[in-house]
């Protein structure tokens, strides 16, 4: 079912070899706005392959069950690897509130962006041309230019399971 791995104390344990970036996003199986912005992130990831930049999609809300997780993600078609946050670590080290919430890091897993996909996602009659923060941070980012400013995420609000000291013996699972 997966990989034991606990991201949340070392995030340089992320899958895929050495990266130029890393794209993570919270992602929820009730949430209509992460069903919106699908076709967009497996847009972005194919666009951004190549480049080495390695989107990851997080699962961090409480209740969850593996079944529920891979449903969802083969529902939305989603192509983009995806993980299931135990205990909500994850989200917490990264201060991620809702989904669908995303955070760019370096190589080096610094942030350089947090906050919204683009501006379609959430409202309920995009624009005919979305804002893209998301790609454009990436692409400031990978330039070396200065990358956009965070934006506050919209979403649903995360329900993250209480914190404990104590995780199940199987901490991550991939699909």
């Amino acid at each position: 079912w997966g990989i034991e791995r606990d991201w949340s104390t070392d995030l340089t344990s992320f899958p895929g070899g050495p990266a130029q970036a890393y794209v993570v996003v919270f992602l929820d199986a009730s949430c209509p706005i992460v069903t919106r912005l699908a076709p967009t992130l497996n847009a972005l990831n194919e666009k951004y392959f190549d480049r080495r930049v390695q989107f990851l999609g997080i699962y961090s809300n409480d209740g969850l069950t593996r079944i529920a997780m891979a449903t969802h993600k083969q529902k939305l078609d989603l192509a983009l690897p995806v993980y299931q946050d135990l205990g909500g670590r994850l989200a917490r080290k990264l201060g991620a509130r809702v989904t669908p919430e995303v955070f760019l890091l370096d190589a080096d897993f610094k942030v350089h962006y947090r906050g919204l996909v683009d501006d379609a996602g959430w409202k309920k009659t995009p624009a005919a041309k979305p804002e893209t923060y998301l790609d454009r941070a990436i692409e400031a980012l990978l330039s070396g230019g200065p990358v956009p400013a965070a934006t506050r995420p919209q979403g649903c609000e995360m329900q993250l399971p209480p914190e404990t000291r104590e995780l199940p013996k199987q901490q991550l699972t991939y699909f």
